[in-house]
Formats: structure tokens, C-alpha cells, sequence
């Protein structure tokens, strides 16, 4: 996915996200037995390998009767984190299999999210450059007529005979034998471990559901994470007796048909399930030993329908081509433009503007809000969020703010009032690194409430995009705040995904203005600590039911 500025805000998606857990850091080998929910998850299969070449007991309390059984060729590795699964047409073949002693393996309502994790070291058998059966990675049931499947595998030659590329097929009572998988667009690279999701959001009233694809690459300079996801038709329920496999399918073929076999190390597999999709990231996340990605990979606000993959786009500013106003390209708001004051100049060859300011004698924003009525709206069993792109940047030889600037935000943080913003951490929170934050609040909020902060610290002269993403609120009286934050890199983006629990926010609503890079009114000169500097990019909002919507909105604004 390409990077426009900011036309199209492209934070791949999704994410590894856990309470204050930096994902895409830890890998996928599943740590102390987890509980059986995890962030309103509830994680169904947890398997650590590498202690055993016989059998893996479940660190999952919901099937803790159900160990993974291990077959044929199968031994310890990198040094008993791991466990090597080989195989071929003549004379190898392993698998690892469970299924309860009855009722179903897995099974869940059309309602509901789902979702699997499987982290490997990628190989490929000898000197090929593709496989010629698509080996099966991990799955649960089988694909046919009134069947249901969760199925994470791998691409084969008849799709690129030079790369792979991870896949994933759902299917449930209402699939038709037709459907296709679900493709991954980063190639995986043989020799390097990676962590493959597979999730499956809840089906809609429309006929359709979502399924989206997360890979991370793991690198020891960081790790190299892509999220696509694509809509298809509504699955129905999910319900399957069949073995969950890993390396193979089970029952094993005659062994010259041996050509569902996966070959290589393996860390650990999860399955979880729950009401919204970042919920199942979440569980597979912590449980599943780091089993989580969320990526990103462009940002831009340009021409969009309004309504992207099930989420509304609000506003989308495209930023560079004028220094006084900017169009809004979201057919929703389109008699909102972005008018912009002060020191703004256009930058990086026009597909930016440059923000400055200071205490003394500079300072500038971007703001904007309908003639009339509120500028933007939500109810609390609605997901909304916004994202910015920019190229960081600290005044002078500091490290860090003396207060918090303001990158985006609509509403003001106060009893009664609503607020979507996106900041950067000060220097009362840490003197040497900046983080970015996020702060949502609503008509429930108090104003005690905390900053949601990201985990990947910005690095000064790099471009990146920070996107912050609300749950719909739940009965339990909880929701929970997503910021994601995105480095861009020549040789492959950062990405880090941090998902915090928070007290519900109620209804969303607010008559002040949608603001870039300062607030607005202005405050006195002497007074402007809230001003952000730098090139910035583009600017997006969008709502939608599902958190995974406005993730999608947000990305493909344009």
C-alpha cells in the first residue's frame, strides 16, 4: 500500500494491541498461562511449543483438557523455544493436532469476531521460490458445503511463482464453496520469523463481514508489520467438531498427497474469540506471546465515496497546496474547509505545509467546523477516530516539549464536553524520548480521565502517522482507546499498536472546531505552548460501528 500524502491515510492496519503492551516487540511464544479473557476476549487455544515432541498442553482455561498432540517428524529447536515440523511427498510428513473429547472445537455466532495466530520461521523446501500446494499453517475445520473454517496457510506458484504470501480463509454456515482467500501483500522472507493474524469481524445487517490479514516481519531494528483487510460476504455461524492443526491438516493424506505440509519452526499458535475484532487482536496479543500486528503504511486525505468499507468518512484534508484554505475532499462536510492562519508555509515540494511557531513572536493552526449544528457526532455504540501524518520535529536542540502540542483534535477537554485529540508527550513524562497520546472523552467522561500513550517513541526528521481509534462503549462499562503509531522507512514501516482499556465515554458530541497542529481560539502569544511544528502532511476523521471500519476508513480516506 502506498504512501500519498496523506490523501489516503494508510495506516496498514492492526496492530497488536494490549494494555500497555508495545506489540510487534514480544513474539508470538505464549509466556504464563493467560487468563481465559483477555481484554473482553476470550482466548480458546493457546499453544507454546518447544518443550515437547509428544504433546503441548493448552494454556487456555476454556480447553485446558485439550492438549496439541504431536506426530512424525517433529523435533526441538532454537534452543526448546521452538518446535521444527518437516515433511515431503516420499518420506517425511508431521503434524500437531487436538480437538476436544466432544462437543465442538470452536464455535461461534455470527455476531461475534474470531480470529487466529500463528509465529514461524519462514522456509521454503530447497531451493524453491514457491510452493506448489498452499501448506496449511494452522487451522480449525474444513472448507465445503455447510462447513466452517478458520484457516491460516500460504500462497502457492499458480498465485507468484517468485514470492509467498500469507492467506486466510473463514468460511461458516452461510459460505458458498466459492469464496476466495483473504491474501497478505508483504512477501515473506525465508529465514526470518513472522507473525501471521487472521480475524474475522462480526457479520453485518448489509450481507457482508470483514477479514483482515496482519503480518509482522520481526527484525531486530524493528519489526516490519502490513494489515489488509478485505470485506466479504457475511459467514453466518461458526461451528466445527474438526481437528485444529498445526503444519498440517489432520488426518494425515497417503503420504505421496502429503502436500498441505508446512516445514520450519514454530513458536506458538492461539485462537480467540470475542464481540469486536480489536478485542480478538487484543487476545491474541497478550496470550498469544506477542501474536499481534496493526500496521500502517501511508496516510493521505483525498477523493473518497464517504463511506469506506463500512465506515463514514468526516473530514479528509489534503495538505500542501494553499497557505490560507484546504477543501474538505469527504463528501460529508464538503462546505467545511480548512481554513489556515498564521505562520504556515508550503513545504516538502508542495505535498505538505509547514506549521511554526513559539512563545515569542511566531505561531499558526489549522481549524475548521460547519456553519451550523455540531461538528462532529457519535453515539456511544459507535467506533470514530482520527489520524495525522507528519514529519516530527522539536524546537531547537530539545528532547522533549514543555507542554503537550497539539497535533489534532475536535472538541475541548472539559465536565460535559467531548474531545478526539492527538498529542505528543512532555517533558514531565519523559526527558529524552517523545510519545504520542491520545484523549477521547464524551458526555460519561470525567475529567480525571487519562491520556491513552503509544509505546514507540518519535524520531526527529521522520515522517509518521499517528492514528487514534475508539471502541464502541460495552455494557460491562468499559471501551477501549487504540493509538497507533507509524514510522515510515524506505526499507519498511514501524508500526506499534498500543490498546488501553478504558472507563466507556457515552455519547460523543461537540460544537468546537476541528484543529492542525495548535488550537483554536489562538491563545496569547506568550501563551502558545500547544503549537506543533513541522511539515504535516494530512488530517482524516471517520466513524463506523466497528473500531476495524474506522481503521479501514481512515487508511483508504482518499
Amino acid at each position: 500500500m502506498k504512501y500519498r500524502p496523506l490523501k489516503a491515510l494508510r495506516p496498514a492496519a492492526v496492530a497488536a494491541a494490549v494494555t500497555g503492551l508495545t506489540l510487534l516487540t514480544s513474539g508470538l511464544g505464549l509466556v504464563t498461562p493467560p487468563a481465559a479473557s483477555a481484554a473482553g476476549g476470550t482466548l480458546l487455544y493457546s499453544y507454546v511449543l518447544g518443550k515437547s515432541t509428544t504433546s503441548v498442553p493448552n494454556a487456555a482455561p476454556v480447553n485446558t483438557a485439550v492438549p496439541l498432540s504431536l506426530y512424525g517428524n517433529v523435533s526441538i529447536a532454537d534452543s526448546g523455544s521452538a518446535l521444527r515440523f518437516d515433511g515431503n511427498t516420499v518420506d517425511q510428513q508431521s503434524v500437531g493436532y487436538a480437538k476436544p473429547a466432544s462437543g465442538t472445537t470452536m464455535a461461534a455466532a455470527a455476531s461475534e469476531s474470531y480470529g487466529a495466530a500463528v509465529k514461524f520461521t519462514f522456509e521454503l523446501p530447497g531451493t524453491q521460490k514457491c510452493f506448489t500446494d498452499s501448506p496449511n499453517y494452522t487451522q480449525i475445520g474444513r472448507f465445503g458445503t455447510g462447513l466452517s473454517q478458520l484457516k491460516i496457510q500460504m500462497s502457492k506458484c499458480s498465485t507468484n511463482t517468485t514470492a509467498v504470501f500469507p492467506e486466510c480463509r473463514v468460511a461458516g454456515t452461510l459460505s458458498a464453496t466459492t469464496i476466495p482467500v483473504v491474501r497478505g501483500t508483504q512477501a515473506l522472507i525465508p529465514g526470518k520469523t513472522h507473525i501471521i493474524t487472521c480475524i474475522k469481524s462480526p457479520d453485518r445487517s448489509d450481507g457482508t463481514s470483514t477479514v483482515t490479514v496482519e503480518t509482522t516481519r520481526l527484525e531486530p531494528t524493528g519489526n516490519i508489520t502490513t494489515t489488509n483487510t478485505v470485506k466479504v460476504a457475511r459467514t453466518g455461524d461458526f461451528s466445527s467438531t474438526a481437528y485444529l492443526t498445526v503444519a498440517n491438516k489432520y488426518q494425515l493424506p497417503a503420504q505421496q498427497n502429503n502436500t498441505d505440509q508446512a516445514i520450519g519452526n514454530f513458536y506458538g499458535v492461539s485462537y480467540c474469540k470475542a464481540t469486536l475484532p480489536d478485542d480478538v487482536r487484543t487476545c491474541l496479543t497478550a496470550t498469544a506471546a506477542g501474536t499481534a500486528t496493526s500496521t500502517s503504511t501511508g496516510t493521505g486525505t483525498g477523493t473518497s465515496t464517504g463511506s469506506t468499507a463500512g465506515g463514514t468518512l468526516l473530514y479528509s484534508y489534503v495538505l500542501g497546496k494553499s497557505t490560507t484554505s484546504v477543501p474538505n475532499a469527504a463528501p460529508v462536510n464538503t462546505a467545511v474547509p480548512l481554513s489556515l492562519y498564521g505562520n504556515v508555509s508550503i513545504a516538502d515540494s508542495g505535498s505538505a505545509l509547514r506549521f511554526d511557531g513559539n512563545t515569542v513572536d511566531q505561531q499558526s493552526v489549522g481549524y475548521a467546523k460547519p456553519a451550523s449544528g455540531t461538528t462532529m457526532a457519535a453515539a456511544a455504540s459507535e467506533s470514530y477516530g482520527a489520524a495525522v501524518k507528519f514529519t516530527f520535529e522539536l524546537p531547537g536542540t530539545q528532547k522533549c516539549f514543555t507542554d503537550s502540542p497539539n497535533y489534532t483534535q475536535i472538541g475541548r477537554f472539559g465536565t460535559g464536553l467531548s474531545q478526539l485529540k492527538i498529542q505528543m508527550s512532555k517533558c514531565s513524562t519523559n526527558t529524552t524520548a517523545v510519545f504520542p497520546e491520545c484523549r477521547v472523552a464524551g458526555t460519561l467522561s470525567a475529567t480525571t480521565i487519562p491520556v491513552v500513550r503509544g509505546t514507540q517513541a518519535l524520531i526527529p526528521g521522520k515522517t509518521h502517522i499517528i492514528t487514534c481509534i475508539k471502541s464502541p462503549d460495552r455494557s460491562d462499562g468499559t471501551s477501549t482507546v487504540t493509538v497507533e503509531t507509524t514510522r515510515l522507512e524506505p526499507t519498511g514501516n514501524i508500526t506499534t499498536t498500543n490498546t488501553v482499556k478504558v472507563a466507556r465515554t457515552g455519547d460523543f458530541s461537540s460544537t468546537a472546531y476541528l484543529t492542525v497542529a495548535n488550537k483554536y481560539q489562538l491563545p496569547a502569544q506568550q501563551n502558545n505552548t500547544d503549537q506543533a511544528i513541522g511539515n504535516f502532511y494530512g488530517v482524516s476523521y471517520c466513524k463506523a460501528t466497528l473500531p476495524d471500519d474506522v481503521r479501514t476508513c481512515l487508511t483508504a480516506a482518499g
